[in-house]
């Protein structure tokens, strides 16, 4: 019998979190094709192989890492987590299938459905930080887990992400360069041919790298998102509706804010029944919408081609002395100001990132 590893004390609270065994399936699929002894490694976390199937099955997170680190060992495949990407189909997955749907019917281009999968990503996932950095030239696309995963789980994300960014940009949209927080293989060049861009290993996270000119192209059309079946599985995660609407109105600022009744009926609700909810919730329409405009001037801040009078524009305002008395009451600083600063902020940590490639390449 495999000796399991002791369960975690409280203070390693994140190591109880559940985690869906569906999220990787890939995993499960390849190690027993490669010999692994799938029935008695799930037995000894309790599960059966039905559970492969449940769309509800979960384990604790320090028990899915021990399953992982089984399957990999038995494996031995140093290209797994490649094999296990091209297994992965984001957008038909039962969560995120919904939600980037839902997204890519708000967006005019793919840079914009990057930006809200980031934002909305972020705070429903609990477990990934992402984010999203656009500068004159490039598009970065970075993802930070909060608990320590295996080599190739970063891989199988990756590859996962890049297929998702190509089926939604059109085909042959690679990215420039693919950043891995794991050690160099064996055989690098396999990595290199898979992701059909330079790869960068021992990097210190996750980041895909595009051109921007490429991201900014209208998305392919994809079906309708289900706006009941998104909010319904949103209902698992802290303020679901509360994000909802802030994604709605984030993708339209440009546009203005839009009124309460349309949101509304995005949400198959009416006026009414949102205002009630979101009271309950201790929240209004007019928080959220003011949440939104914060949250997208100061991502906006970073980009050198915006001035004040834009910035203003895109986050809803008609009147830049009103964006500048709200921008002052979000950060304490004039928007010229900011925007200096973070913008100073983002060439420093563009040159200190060049220079750490530089000297792995080297190394």
């Amino acid at each position: 019998m495999v000796e399991l590893p002791p369960a975690p004390t409280a203070a390693a609270h994140e190591q109880l979190r559940p985690r869906l065994v569906r999220h990787v399936l890939p995993f499960f699929e390849l190690g027993e094709q490669a010999g692994a002894d799938l029935d008695r490694l799930l037995a000894e976390v309790g599960l059966s192989r039905r559970a492969l199937r449940d769309a509800k099955a979960q384990v604790p997170t320090y028990q899915m890492k021990w399953l992982l680190d089984q399957l990999i060992a038995q494996c031995a495949d140093p290209e797994l987590g490649l094999r296990a990407a091209e297994r992965t189909n984001l957008i038909r997955s039962e969560f995120l299938g919904n939600l980037i749907r839902h997204v890519i019917e708000m967006s005019t281009d793919l840079l914009t459905v990057l930006e809200l999968l980031a934002y909305f990503g972020t705070h429903v996932a609990r477990t990934i930080r992402i984010a999203v950095t656009v500068d004159d030239s490039v598009v970065i696309f970075g993802v930070v887990p909060v608990v320590e995963c295996p080599n190739e789980l970063y891989d199988c994300f990756a590859g996962a992400c890049c297929t998702l960014i190509e089926t939604l940009g059109g085909s042959g949209l690679r990215p420039q360069e693919v950043r891995l927080p794991r050690p160099c293989p064996a055989s690098p060049e396999r990595f290199e041919k898979f992701f059909g861009a330079t790869v960068v290993f021992d990097a210190p996270q996750l980041q895909l790298v595009y051109a921007r000119d490429a991201l900014c192209s209208p998305v392919r059309e994809e079906a309708p998102p289900e706006t009941g079946a998104l909010a319904a599985s949103l209902t698992q995660g802290g303020n679901a509706l509360a994000l909802l609407i802030r994604t709605h109105v984030l993708a339209r600022l440009a546009e203005g804010v839009p009124l309460l009744p349309s949101v509304a009926r995005k949400l198959g609700l009416s006026a009414r029944t949102l205002r009630r909810r979101l009271s309950e919730a201790r929240s209004s329409y007019a928080e959220l919408v003011d949440e939104a405009r914060r949250e997208r001037a100061l991502a906006l801040a970073r980009r050198a081609e915006l001035d004040v009078g834009r910035l203003a524009e895109l986050t809803g305002f008609t009147d830049a002395s009103a964006f500048a008395r709200a921008f002052r009451r979000w950060t304490g600083e004039r928007p010229g100001e900011y925007m200096r600063r973070a913008r100073g902020r983002t060439r420093v940590l563009a040159t200190g990132s060049q220079e750490t490639e530089a000297t792995t390449r080297t190394s």
